[in-house]
């Protein structure tokens, strides 16, 4: 059963603020019988009210980004489908905004056999390293701090890395413990 991802969080507060403005409106049972004036004038009392209140969680920093092409300056080229992710894609790399532990993911099926490595920081030691491989699944958890980046590399044995096609190219980042040092 796969477990529930983002979605689910963004359906769960969905389903969190109807629930408030049932409570906070006083509806017993069923929305639909309340005229849609009185249902607005409730969300944006409860609007109201939930501003002068400081959320109790921050939003959870995660991204989920592709990798489709390979080009021989950069290597593989990520990027994001969904501009609204709380964390960003700058200059081919993930920018990491919080301290703390983070689930990694990192999936893709290569045409050719290549050599792939996961990074953070400059002059440190990948956190993750295949050579001549033809596909990646992997999961790992890891310490990351503000100003990291994380991002690719890629070399190729006997071909060109414009040749290299990429399927299911993706790398996702969970943080894992929200509440420690952020800059925005």
């Amino acid at each position: 059963m796969p477990s529930p991802g983002l979605g689910a969080l963004r359906v769960l507060s969905q389903t969190t603020t109807v629930l408030h403005i049932s409570l906070h409106c006083g509806m017993k049972k069923r929305q639909d019988r309340w005229p849609q004036s009185r249902l607005n004038r409730c969300a944006r009392a409860l609007s109201r009210a939930e501003q002068k209140v400081p959320s109790q969680y921050p939003p959870i920093q995660s991204i989920r980004v592709q990798f489709t092409s390979c080009e021989n300056e950069k290597g593989f080229i990520i990027t994001s489908p969904n501009q609204d992710e709380i964390m960003k894609v700058q200059d081919n790399s993930i920018i990491i905004n919080c301290d703390g532990f983070y689930l990694i993911s990192l999936k893709g099926y290569f045409s050719q056999e290549l050599s792939l490595s996961l990074h953070y920081r400059k002059g440190r030691e990948p956190l993750s390293s295949l050579s001549k491989v033809r596909s990646v699944n992997s999961i790992m958890v890891a310490y990351l701090a503000f100003k990291d980046k994380v991002y690719l590399n890629v070399t190729t044995h006997n071909t060109s890395c414009d040749d290299i096609q990429v399927n299911g190219g993706e790398l996702i980042l969970i943080h894992q413990n929200p509440g420690g040092f952020c800059a925005y």
